[in-house]
């Protein structure tokens, strides 16, 4: 029976469909995609620091959508309070102006990313988190729950929705939010110079000393000065005795003459 020459071609195509079916799996397992809707004008606006935590893997890409309704203005992005960083997230010109993160850094993305169009804003709150392995029986934590955690590397549940927070360095409590002893320590007590004591301690022994010097000198001269007053006294009182007894020798001569 002869070979048909069509099914060669046919192999090929569903070769390349199978292919461009995976890249699209691929696509969509990489890119993780958060949705901020803005309701409309009379919406109060979300506060930053309301925003919802969500935990993004690191090196991972992620896509910020801002979905508005007719009738609000283009929308606007901020990063922590700040214009974008053009030269770390890309901004995509599409109806829901789109923010590109990839590769996620834990340095330059974490932060609150708002969404704001005239008087109406969402907001949501981004944080790395390393690659953790997770023991047996817990996941890592969704949503809501990651507000358990402030400066935490993971936050996981068990089955029971319990959550437990694996801290960063430096950080310790139940909810990774008490600052170590040892930090605490550190920069309390840090001199503002190395040297600085021994050369306080110098100048105070230094200033003892002469101090010292001082009151033993006057100690010793006030006594010298003293004897040499009262020896001029009774030198001045010697004399006067003197001519006194001088005067009165001579005065019976002259009665004589």
């Amino acid at each position: 029976m002869p070979i048909s020459p069509l099914r060669p071609a046919s192999y090929q195509l569903i070769q390349e469909s199978i292919i461009v079916l995976l890249l699209i799996l691929l696509s969509t397992v990489q890119a993780t995609e958060h949705i901020l809707r803005l309701q409309g004008p009379s919406v109060a606006p979300d506060p930053p620091a309301n925003a919802i935590l969500i935990s993004v893997p690191v090196n991972s890409s992620i896509v910020l959508k801002c979905e508005r309704s007719s009738g609000l203005p283009q929308a606007q992005w901020l990063h922590n309070g700040n214009d974008l960083d053009l030269e770390v997230i890309r901004m995509l010109n599409d109806e829901y102006t789109s923010l590109v993160i990839d590769p996620y850094s834990t340095k330059s993305h974490d932060g609150v990313y708002e969404c704001y169009a005239g008087s109406a804003s969402a907001s949501l709150r981004l944080r790395g988190e390393d690659i953790v392995v997770l023991p047996s029986g817990f996941r890592f934590c969704r949503k809501s729950e990651n507000s358990a955690c402030d400066h935490a590397r993971a936050c996981m549940a068990d089955g029971m929705g319990r959550t437990s927070c694996v801290c960063y360095p430096g950080w310790s409590g139940e909810s990774c939010n008490i600052p170590r002893d040892i930090q605490k320590a550190n920069l309390i007590n840090v001199p503002i110079c190395s040297y600085w004591p021994p050369v306080i301690t110098l100048m105070v022994f230094t200033l003892c000393v002469f101090i010292l010097v001082v009151c033993l000198y006057n100690f010793r001269i006030r006594p010298a000065k003293h004897s040499k007053t009262l020896h001029c006294q009774n030198c001045k009182s010697h004399t006067y005795n003197l001519v006194k007894t001088n005067d009165t020798k001579e005065q019976p001569e002259k009665l004589d003459v």
